[in-house]
């Protein structure tokens, strides 16, 4: 998946708050990996290849902007996520 649309969107779904994370961007867009909490996995996958879309235009997405890029009409929030949550959600913490 990686290879052929430059990134791919790994969604996890359990007993407390779902999230999905992207893999690729760093690779294959020079732009640092997303994730977003809150959201079922389907729904948090549209909403991060629709970013994925963006960057892949030239968008760029920093700690502290807010942005309608993503979903147009609402704007979307961007946060530095601690590297021990990351680990953590893939299993190497």
């Amino acid at each position: 998946m990686i290879a052929k649309h430059g990134w791919g969107v790994l969604g996890i779904a359990g007993e407390q708050d779902p999230f999905s994370y992207t893999v690729g961007f760093h690779d294959s867009l020079q732009h640092p990996e997303l994730l977003l909490s809150g959201m079922e996995r389907e729904l948090g996958g549209s909403v991060l290849n629709s970013a994925g879309a963006a960057i892949r235009e030239g968008e760029r997405f920093r700690a502290g902007d807010l942005s309608e890029a993503v979903l147009e009409g609402y704007p979307v929030a961007f946060a530095l996520v601690p590297i021990d949550f990351y680990m953590r959600a893939r299993g190497t913490l």
